[in-house]
Formats: structure tokens, sequence, C-alpha cells
């Protein structure tokens, strides 16, 4: 948009401030991986300590890579049996024209035999996911934003949660040249992900505490503000 106002509309770009969204403070409080909550959760959902966890937060429609994570979780457990997929989606379910994508979804797992690994649930509370995910999965493309970035992508880097990423104009957004997080281009691709990320936990630390010193930067409630502040002034003044 930005771009657009700029070339096509030919505002000053010095007029045109982006500022991202603030994340409420509570998601910085979050401790990734706080031993006893863990594993208390983890309890509830029916995973245990060798379990690795996947997590898919939102709609059930094909624009946020959902079929793609599915075939290639498929893909992995053939190798790594320990890797389980929790998929939690909201009350309202999408619909484009006459598919219904849960009930899709339902019987793909049933296809694919991956009754025991994989959980769909309604809407969860997010710290609960958080707790019981080792990583999430974002697979938005670029043709599918409420926000942008998606929200849902600001609180997970707030809550310093590792996720994996759809290459995507997002990428550079959030990030720059600089990315903290597996990237994946096609199916075959995020299996290869899913299983490096299953055998390398304790690079999982490292990535949330870069999430969490970015969205610091980009996302904290002051920090939004002190941009909303410089923006003010700049076009203000101008």
């Amino acid at each position: 948009l930005r771009d657009y106002l700029v070339s096509e509309l030919s505002i000053d770009d010095r007029m045109v401030w982006v500022i991202p969204p603030p994340v409420p403070q509570e998601f910085f409080k979050i401790d990734y991986k706080s031993a006893e909550y863990t594993s208390e959760i983890r309890r509830v959902y029916g995973f245990d300590e060798n379990d690795f966890v996947i997590a898919y937060i939102g709609h059930i429609i094909p624009q946020r890579g959902i079929f793609e994570l599915l075939k290639a979780f498929a893909e992995a457990t053939k190798l790594n049996s320990d890797l389980k997929l929790v998929i939690s989606y909201p009350n309202i379910i999408f619909k484009d024209l006459s598919y219904d994508y849960l009930s899709i979804l339902r019987r793909m797992v049933d296809k694919y035999g991956l009754k025991d690994k994989v959980l769909i649930l309604g809407k969860q509370l997010l710290t609960r996911i958080y707790a019981a995910a080792d990583i999430l999965f974002f697979g938005f493309s670029d043709s599918f934003y409420f926000t942008y970035p998606p929200l849902v992508v600001c609180e997970a880097m707030a809550a310093g949660v590792p996720f994996i990423l759809k290459k995507s104009s997002l990428i550079k957004e959030l990030f720059g040249d600089n990315v903290p997080v597996p990237v994946y281009e096609d199916v075959d691709n995020l299996t290869n992900i899913l299983l490096e990320v299953a055998n390398s936990r304790r690079a999982l630390i490292n990535i949330s505490r870069k999430l969490k010193s970015i969205a610091e930067e980009k996302f904290s409630p002051m920090s939004v503000i002190n941009k909303l502040y410089i923006a003010d002034l700049a076009i203000l003044g101008g």
C-alpha cells in the first residue's frame, strides 16, 4: 500500500509511515518452555516429553498453508515417529464456495493414517497452545492477510515461540535480510524442515530469544507509541 501511494498517487514518501500493530504486554511476559507449566499443559493434550509438537493456529483454509503442512507432516512422520500435530481453529469456519475445509482436513487425516498423531481442536487459549507446542506453523500466502503483518505472528514473536514461515513478502517485512526462523517454499522443503527442527531443539531456544528481541523493538506498546509520535511530528512538521 505504501508503494502504491508513493508510486501511483505521487504522495511524498515522507508523508507515508507504516506503523506495525502493538502486541499486548502480557505476550512479552511469556517464557517459552517454562518447564513446569509446559509439562502440565502437554499432559493435558496427551503429549509426552519425547513428542515434538507442531502447532497450527487459525482458520482451516488453503491460503494459510494447512494442507501443505498436513502433507509434509505425513511424510515426516514416516522418518520420525515422535512428531505430533495440534490444530486449533476458531469457532467461525470459513467456507469457499461449496468446500468445507474442516471436513476435508479430517478426511485427509484419516487417509494418511494420522489419527493418533493429529489433534484437531476448537479455539484454545493461545498460552496453552504456546506451552504445548515446540514450534508453530504459519503458511500464509501473499494473497491472504487480515492484518499485515498478521497479528498472530506478531504475538508469537512477542511470546518468543519459534515458528516456520512460508516464503512470501512477509519475510522481508518482519526480518529484513536476517531471518531467524525456518522458511519453506514447497511441501518437500517443508518436510525436510520438520525433520530438521525436531532434531535440533536447542536451536529453538536461540530462535525464541531472537524473536522476542525483534518483537520488543517492533511490536511492544511503547515502541509503537514512539513510532506513532515520530510519524506525527514528521507529517505535521512537514
